[in-house]
């Protein structure tokens, strides 16, 4: 805990041991300030040290008159998933509502600007990704493996991309 309280203050935000052992004790509230330094210093986000380490069913109390499962909170807290308020618990899914919120929550995030019509261009190629995603999900690999077996599919051409122009540099000399 000693190297917690230096990196705190290394952060500009010194918490002495003490204080942290409140923290721990839940005798001592967290500000914003403290959540954001202690990530930083514990080399997480600061999701991480509000939710349960799992994003599974554990129903977690978001206010006193709104629970919901760990992964739905999970998912709202990364900006994926617009929570469940009170007023829409029974309501259809909105899918306008949705994409406001992912666009206002992951302004990172790099969206697709065409439009369907421009998709189903290239149906000849989008279907069979289509199918290929849907036969994963079903053998039960996560969405976020298959969005890294592509991002590692693009790496490798890339590398076999660049040996490929250097050997073609090394003939020519």
């Amino acid at each position: 805990m000693a190297d917690l309280s230096s990196r705190l203050e290394q952060l500009g935000q010194p918490i002495a041991v003490s204080g942290l052992s409140k923290i721990e004790n839940l005798s001592r509230r967290v500000d914003v300030d403290d959540l954001v330094a202690l990530s930083v210093a514990l080399e997480v986000s600061p999701a991480r040290l509000m939710l349960t380490p799992a994003a599974d069913q554990t129903v977690l109390a978001v206010t006193p008159t709104l629970a919901e499962a760990a992964r739905r909170v999970w998912s709202w807290f990364e900006g994926t998933e617009a929570p469940r308020t009170p007023w829409d618990q029974d309501a259809p899914f909105d899918t306008d509502r949705h994409a406001r919120f992912v666009e206002n929550s992951r302004p990172h995030e790099r969206r697709g600007t065409w439009t369907i019509d421009q998709l189903l261009e290239h149906l000849d190629v989008l279907g069979p990704a289509a199918d290929a995603a849907a036969a994963a999900e079903e053998a039960g690999v996560p969405d976020v493996e298959v969005d890294g077996w592509i991002r590692l599919q693009r790496v490798q051409r890339g590398i076999a991309a660049g040996e490929l122009a250097r050997r073609e540099r090394e003939e020519k000399d």
